[in-house]
Formats: structure tokens, C-alpha cells, sequence
């Protein structure tokens, strides 16, 4: 969570992102990584919970919210675990959001490949890396 929150930072040049989970075995879990400031993970509380946009009602398109680029980190086709999202100073261009959902997408496939590799190297320890 902490990585890709201050990754998506960079790659926008951005203030501030969030990467928020809301559904499964780790949520409710929110990474943040702020311009100048370390990369943190933590358990949102109530009172901080406004601060972001953590929440998805519907859809899978990348949306503006309150000066926000926030996409969902889909599960399945209509259903989001949760967001992510970044904040800058600068107006987001209709390029910023497929960048968004590429990363998003390179980021899914990549670790569909990691669990595939150590899901292979469980079974044929005779041919693991």
C-alpha cells in the first residue's frame, strides 16, 4: 500500500495520493505518501476518514472528485476493493486518468505473475529461480 501510493505520487508529480482498501482481509487499510514526507500505512479512523476520497459507489470509470484523479481498484467488473487516488496543484489532463488505469492494470498483471511464479515454484521446487 505504501508503495503504490508513493509510487502513483511520483508518476503524477502529485501532492499527496491514497490507496485505500475497503473490502477483504486486510481492509479497512490506507496507504498515503505525501510530497516530502515518508510513506506511511495505516488503519483509517473515523474522524479522518473525510480527508480522502476512499469510496466507490459504482462503475469503473476514473472520475474527478474535489480536485482528486481517483480511480477503483476493481476486483471484478463492477466491484471495487477500494481507490486510489492522488491530489496535485495542477489540472488533470484526460492523458493523467489512462495513465491512472494503466499503472493500475500493469500493477494487477504483475502480481498475477508473481503469485503465479511462487504458485510454480510450490509445485516443481526443481525448477524455482
Amino acid at each position: 500500500m505504501k508503495s503504490l501510493a508513493g509510487s502513483t505520487r511520483a508518476v503524477f508529480d502529485a501532492e499527496e495520493s491514497v490507496v485505500s482498501l475497503d473490502t477483504g482481509a486486510l481492509a479497512p487499510l490506507r496507504g498515503v505518501s505525501r510530497r516530502g514526507k515518508k510513506a506511511i500505512c495505516e488503519v483509517p479512523s473515523d474522524e479522518h476518514s473525510s480527508e480522502y476520497p476512499t469510496n466507490w459507489e459504482f462503475g469503473s470509470e476514473t472520475r474527478l472528485i474535489n480536485d482528486w484523479l481517483v480511480a477503483p481498484i476493481l476486483e471484478r467488473r463492477a466491484h471495487a476493493r477500494g481507490v486510489v487516488a492522488v491530489r496535485r496543484g495542477v489540472t488533470f489532463e484526460d492523458e493523467d486518468k489512462e495513465v491512472l488505469i494503466l499503472s493500475l492494470r500493469w500493477r494487477r498483471a504483475h502480481s498475477t505473475l508473481l503469485n503465479s511464479v511462487e504458485t510454480f515454484n510450490r509445485v516443481r521446487p526443481d525448477f524455482a529461480y
